[in-house]
């Protein structure tokens, strides 16, 4: 069977992009085919009319042949349901008028090669045999209306014993042999044609598959050594209040900064490539809770200013409109993600002047709040030409932002992706010179417990005893320093293997696990302690500590029966916080 031709591909895919399910896409292309095998077969069957001389039946075919090019066209205009309902009646129509224009046997001669394709469009999902049998039960239907009609006189009154004769000779063996030819054509090619879809479906996953595993990798390869960059600069901060010189100490205190910031800005690229490879795999979720929704948009302000390089030329101002809700729920890490980026961006292309965050409470119901965000700035501003390619990925705009000021260039793309995921929306208006006006506006749920607002905390473990698996020895030591200064009494651990040994021989209230080590990962190591006899040492509380961000890893963590996530770098806050709920502890307020 010869190859179909780049025509036949391109009229069988018309209308597909309109069907987002895979199932009614093979559907969609089984129906155009039919409808194009249709168009062929009443053209032929017009020009055997013209041949014998029957030129009103041979128009009327040639206009069942334009019609069924109409339901391609409705199909390919995204109707491929009413295209069905068209192709249905324009086989029902044919027969009905072949039957009483010629005559009994004419009819049944078109009835044979008509309600099988009808078949085929209606249940094009159907395998060949059920074909076979549904086509049997139509043609069953139709032809008792034929039957029962057999005895009237056809319309064309020419119709003569002699030309029934000559009509049927060759079309009575030569319909069944074209319906099966149609019918083993149509199956064969339908099936050829989805078993390349799903090849190539295959190798699009198995490329994503390798491309999660080498962001897997990249991911852990780059924030271990910036989460001890990170972490040792946060520690050395927090130290360096003890110095005594206070030139010594603000000298000291700000190249610790600049390193802070250093790690900050490479956290943050690391952030933008994954965030935009999730988004581009459609594999951001949303983790919901309650949060301080004040609380958070103040501490989005103090982080862009920290990546902002914040001088004293810049002033930030918070406005928050009198109603403005403090307590809601929904994914505040995304959340802060598009605040971060939407300010951090402001920060980088103002000079000089004013970047003014403003909280607004657009409207509420029962459950729900419709929160807007406005981040104005005294920037450098945006041409008019280049706002409409703003939000998009790789745009020359991104690419030149991205030489200039360094950065991926990604970060708007992303924000209005994760606007949009969180069904909302994103505006902005600009002026070259005098600065730009970014507005978002979505909608929160109202939040479902009582949120407890900020309060500073005195960070106590208590003695609790912590296994720690990592073999990095810089991290050991972060870890470590970390913990020991919260009252924690600490073992390390190379890998997982020796996490197994210690746990068994000793006693301890909690493990950090690395995933990732020599001999034994993480993964491994939690799925033997889990199958330890004793019961106490079985259900030890497990936290894993880990670069990796991959909603997949996640996901595993979890099956596998790990408790908790912390990743890299560490956030001394956040550790602290799963710490302590899983070592049922209460905080020390001051």
């Amino acid at each position: 069977m010869l190859r179909p031709t780049r025509l036949w591909e391109f009229l069988s895919d018309l209308g597909v992009r309109y069907v987002p399910e895979e199932a009614r896409k093979k559907s969609v292309r089984m129906q155009n085919r039919i409808s194009l095998v249709a168009v062929l077969v009443t053209w032929i069957q017009a020009i055997s009319f013209f041949h014998v001389g029957l030129t009103y039946p041979a128009i009327i075919s040639f206009a069942a042949g334009l019609l069924y090019i109409t339901s391609i066209t409705i199909s390919a205009f995204g109707g491929s349901f009413f295209a069905r309902i068209l192709f249905l009646l324009i086989v029902l129509g044919a027969v009905g008028h072949h039957h009483f224009y010629f005559g009994f046997t004419s009819g049944f001669w078109l009835l044979w090669l008509a309600a099988p394709q009808a078949v085929f469009v209606l249940f094009p999902a159907l395998s060949l045999r059920n074909h076979l049998v549904f086509s049997v039960l139509l043609t069953g239907v139709i032809s008792a209306a034929i039957v029962s009609s057999m005895d009237m006189p056809p319309i064309f009154s020419e119709m003569t014993p002699a030309l029934t004769h000559r009509f049927m000779r060759g079309n009575a063996i030569r319909s069944p042999i074209v319906f099966i030819l149609i019918a083993f054509y149509l199956v064969y090619e339908n099936r050829r044609s989805e078993k390349v879809l799903s090849f190539a479906a295959a190798k699009e996953k198995e490329l994503a598959d390798a491309k999660s595993f080498l962001l897997s990798n990249v991911s852990h390869e780059l924030r271990t050594p910036v989460n001890a960059i990170k972490g040792f600069a946060d520690i050395l901060i927090e130290n360096s209040n003890s110095i005594a010189d206070t030139k010594q100490r603000e000298r000291f205190q700000s190249h610790l900064n600049q390193i802070a910031v250093s790690a900050a800005s490479l956290t943050a690229i690391i952030g933008d490539i994954l965030d935009f490879a999730r988004i581009e795999q459609k594999r951001i979720t949303l983790h919901k809770r309650d949060f301080d929704l004040v609380a958070l948009c103040e501490e989005a302000l103090r982080t862009a200013e920290f990546h902002g390089r914040h001088n004293g030329a810049i002033e930030t101002e918070l406005f928050f409109a009198p109603d403005f809700p403090r307590k809601v729920y929904g994914d505040d890490t995304r959340v802060t993600q598009i605040l971060v980026n939407l300010l951090s961006n402001a920060m980088k292309f103002t000079h000089q002047g004013t970047v003014t965050l403003r909280a607004l409470l657009m409207e509420q119901d029962d459950a729900r709040l419709h929160i807007s965000f406005e981040i104005e700035d005294t920037g450098i501003g945006i041409p008019g030409e280049k706002l409409p390619y703003l939000f998009e990925s790789f745009s020359s705009i991104s690419r030149e932002t991205a030489v200039r000021y360094g950065g991926t260039g990604l970060g708007l793309a992303i924000t209005k992706q994760l606007v949009e995921i969180l069904n909302g929306k994103i505006s902005v208006m600009s002026t070259p010179g005098r600065g730009s006006l970014f507005m978002v506006d979505f909608w929160l749920e109202k939040a479902k417990e009582e949120v407890a607002l900020p309060s500073k905390v005195m960070r106590d473990l208590k003695r609790a005893r912590i296994l720690v698996a990592e073999d990095n020895e810089v991290n050991q030591l972060l870890v470590r320093t970390l913990l020991e200064s919260w009252n924690g009494e600490i073992e390390i651990v190379e890998n997982g293997l020796k996490a197994i040994g210690a746990v068994q021989r000793g006693s301890y209230d909690l493990i950090l696990m690395d995933l990732q080590m020599p001999f034994m990962d993480g993964f491994e190591a939690c799925e033997n302690i889990r199958l330890f006899s004793d019961k106490e040492k079985a259900m030890i509380p497990i936290v894993a500590l880990t670069a990796d961000v991959l909603n997949e890893t996640r996901k595993k963590v979890l099956t596998v029966g790990m408790n908790d996530i912390i990743t890299k770098p560490i956030n001394q806050a956040d550790l602290y916080a799963v710490l302590r709920k899983h070592l049922n502890q209460m905080d020390v307020v001051l």
